[in-house]
């Protein structure tokens, strides 16, 4: 090791600086793992957002494949005066089974469950209205709003006219 001490000491006190080529492979291997590395980190970030991507394309397609229409609406009194319950037809159009989650009348939620309709098939739901608020009441004449949410996210809305 003295032969080589008196060498090193020299080289590590010296102002020379070290040479251009082994400075340049000092600096392309800097670069290589460097890009290496954030290659690797986006090809995972981009690989989860592809799957998350995926799973959203493929239930934009179910959703795609679930239509309903509201073809008819009752309002019916049950005693004279009352004037709070409906009754709403669903028409299944579409090529998939639906599922009804929910009902709003007056954008507020007037009933809640899972009510299946098959393809071409007409459910019906019967809403009483009385533990609502006093808003909700309707009258002859009066339009009220009307929406039908499935569990897929599927939306049919509408305004109904009560009879005259």
């Amino acid at each position: 090791m003295g032969k080589y001490s008196r060498t090193i000491r020299r080289f590590v006190g010296s102002r020379r600086a070290i040479s251009t080529l082994l400075a340049n492979v000092i600096v392309i291997t800097m670069v290589i793992s460097l890009g290496t590395m954030l290659y690797i980190w986006t090809t995972g970030v981009m690989g989860a957002y592809q799957g998350a991507a995926g799973i959203w394309f493929l239930t934009r397609g179910e959703v795609m494949k679930e239509r309903l229409a509201i073809e008819e609406v009752w309002f019916t009194n049950i005693a004279p005066g009352d004037q709070k319950n409906i009754t709403i037809y669903i028409r299944n159009v579409g090529a998939n089974e639906i599922k009804i989650a929910a009902v709003y009348v007056n954008s507020t939620q007037a009933w809640t469950g899972a009510k299946a309709i098959n393809v071409g098939q007409v459910s019906r739901i019967s809403l009483d209205l009385r533990p609502l608020t006093a808003n909700n009441k309707w009258g002859k004449g009066c339009v009220t709003y009307i929406s039908v949410a499935t569990l897929r996210g599927t939306v049919v809305k509408g305004y109904w006219q009560a009879p005259v």
